[in-house]
């Protein structure tokens, strides 16, 4: 997320914002940095090390750590925590790791590390092989070790925020300097399960979603793990240049190619994840452990196979024979598909978690109380991606595991997002500033979860309906009725051409083609077009000159925030013509080719028009639109 950080949003293709992760900045790998020809390879690794550590510590914080008295947060300051804090009920001495997480930024903290810690509540008698081994690329974690891997998670909600301290994790490593413990942790019996949480970035993928060769760090490592195994076959080989070495720049090797010996190249440390789980992977082939499952939270569709791409395209350029034995034995990568709003931390944040925590935690983090986690849990073939099972994950609100990602995209995309749009356009018409206010207008809450279960629901994925129940409610309550982290309804009204086609008018159509009404929708569609037609161009002073913007109205002719950017009339250039809903509602550019002759659609979205120029969406605007509904007038045909 992102952003969100938020994980609300995928790139791929409605999403919300990016996840943040813990990659290795390609500026810290480049010549500059490893081009040191006079120095030995530990020299060199040192150099590297230090380079990381010069950098801040990014703990999410925006700002400076606060200054209060409180002891720092770890295994014997537990007892005098805030009275009102979780603390988890398992033995963490008994813990096994059963998973590692790469990643250790916001996302990975406020979902990823923090689901795994409810799984073991839940399952607390049964956790001792539940732990989590976290690993970072970007900043040390020894101020996560001092706190003995111990952090705080503060949800936030409309009645305030719950704080509990995470105990899930057993291990903390930073991969530049602690290979071996990584790979040791990625290869032993007891892991079952790898959680990768970085950004895009950290995937070094090409413009084709696969793992692009011509990356340097790739190439590094590609070139240190067949060194390698070059020198366990023969050992006689570790001072010959290695036979690669005359092709290489030196901003690859970091240093001569004439002094490029196969064990120069093997004590290089390993930069990128793609490089540690093909190692670890080859660890646990050569020892005969079990499957390991490999999963991305990334925010793209079909984020497994891409990962699995990535691991694939990179094991065929070190060891063919451990390519097939990935393809054959460990071919697990299932997709996944996350929703979940995990802001930055300020100072000020920092200090309310640190108060309602009772002690000074380096990691604290906020989120929202909603989160959604879809897991692929078996192929198109119905094979299993979890041989070793899925412990407790099913019983945590929010974690849903499903065949296929897909459709869990489109249900995400229509529940989460489509009511991000329907209520965005709507609160345009009320002169709220966020979505929480909207909400709370009259008759709005009704509205909305009328929208979500009868208009939207029907049509996705189908889920057990205690599943989608609680996700509508959740939806409702911890997404959009949350003023500790309010969303403004400008943020939600941007772009609006595209995300009505791609997250509203899907549902509209199939209610149509099921004969069912859409009032809700069709509200939302006509705010949208009323409130683009109240639009005005206002001078304006600029730097450069006079100029002009684009100012909104709202249903008082009070002026409102913009909600668009300009740039969508580069894309429908009818819209800048276009002055009259009524006319909007047939622009083809806009709706495609059957709504705007379908008469179905026509008169509900014109009825809704009628009401909106005749009635505000104040009170008691939105109350008489029910009544009418339930009486029938305005989807009558």
């Amino acid at each position: 997320m992102s952003h969100v950080v938020s994980v609300s949003g995928p790139h791929d293709p409605n999403s919300v914002p990016v996840p943040e992760g813990d990659v290795i900045p390609p500026e810290l790998l480049g010549q500059s940095l490893l081009d040191q020809s006079g120095l030995d390879q530990a020299s060199r690794n040192a150099a590297l090390s230090h380079s990381y550590r010069e950098r801040p510590t990014e703990h999410g914080l925006n700002g400076s750590l606060p200054s209060i008295d409180f002891q720092p947060l770890s295994m014997s300051a537990l007892s005098d925590l805030h009275p009102s804090v979780e603390v988890f009920p398992y033995d963490r001495d008994l813990v096994e790791v059963d998973t590692v997480v790469f990643g250790f930024g916001r996302l990975s903290k406020g979902l990823v590390v923090a689901g795994h810690d409810l799984a073991m509540r839940e399952n607390f008698d049964q956790a001792r092989a539940s732990g989590v081994a976290v690993v970072t690329f970007m900043h040390p974690c020894e101020d996560l070790v001092a706190q003995d891997c111990l952090y705080s998670h503060h949800t936030l909600n409309g009645r305030g925020m719950k704080t509990r301290v995470v105990g899930a994790i057993k291990e903390a490593y930073f991969a530049p300097e602690q290979e071996s413990q990584v790979l040791e942790a990625l290869s032993r019996e007891s892991t079952r399960f790898l959680k990768i949480v970085v950004s895009l970035p950290g995937y070094h993928l090409n413009e084709r979603r696969e793992l692009d060769l011509k990356n340097p760090e790739i190439q590094n490592d590609i070139l240190t793990l067949r060194a390698r195994r070059l020198i366990e076959n023969r050992p006689e080989a570790a001072n010959e240049l290695h036979p690669e070495s005359e092709d290489l720049s030196v901003s690859v090797l970091g240093f001569s190619p004439t002094k490029c010996t196969n064990r120069s190249l093997a004590e290089r440390p390993l930069r990128t994840p793609t490089a540690f789980i093909v190692e670890g992977l080859g660890r646990r082939r050569d020892t005969h452990t079990e499957p390991l499952t490999v999963l991305s939270f990334e925010n793209a569709r079909h984020n497994g196979g891409m990962v699995r791409r990535s691991v694939l395209g990179f094991a065929q350029m070190v060891d063919g024979s451990l390519y097939n034995w990935i393809k054959d034995k460990n071919d697990y990568f299932p997709d996944t598909v996350i929703d979940r709003i995990v802001p930055g931390m300020g100072p000020a944040e920092m200090e309310r978690a640190w108060r309602s925590l009772g002690a000074r935690d380096q990691h604290a983090i906020f989120s929202e109380k909603f989160g959604i986690q879809f897991i692929q849990d078996r192929d198109h073939l119905e094979r299993a991606f979890f041989p070793r099972g899925t412990p407790g994950w099913a019983s945590i609100d929010g974690v849903i595991l499903t065949p296929h990602t897909s459709p869990a995209v489109d249900t995400k995309i229509r529940l989460v997002n489509g009511l991000h749009v329907a209520l965005g356009w709507l609160g345009s018409r009320t002169g709220c500033h966020y979505s929480y206010e909207v909400l709370h207008l009259p008759g709005m809450s009704s509205l909305l979860r009328d929208m979500l279960h009868e208009e939207i629901a029907p049509h996705v994925d189908p889920f057990p309906s205690r599943e989608i129940g609680n996700t509508i409610e959740s939806i409702l309550t911890d997404r959009f009725n949350n003023p500790e982290l309010p969303d403004p309804v400008t943020r939600l009204n941007n772009d609006a051409v595209r995300k009505f086609r791609e997250r509203v008018i899907p549902s509209i159509n199939d209610c149509i083609a099921q004969g069912r009404a859409f009032p809700g929708l069709s509200l939302a569609v006509a705010s949208w077009l009323v409130t683009h037609c109240s639009r005005e161009w206002i001078p304006v002073k600029r730097e450069s000159g006079e100029g002009a913007q684009l100012q909104y109205f709202d249903e008082d002719h009070s002026p409102i925030p913009t909600p668009v950017e300009n740039s969508e009339a580069a894309y429908f250039p009818s819209l800048e013509r276009l002055s009259d809903p009524y006319e909007m509602l047939r622009c083809r550019d806009l709706f495609g080719d059957f709504l705007p002759v379908n008469e179905q659609f026509i008169g509900s979205v014109e009825r809704a028009i009628d009401f909106l120029l005749e009635h505000k969406l104040k009170e008691p605007g939105v109350t008489k639109y029910l009544e009418m509904c339930r009486n029938g007038l305005p989807e009558d045909n």
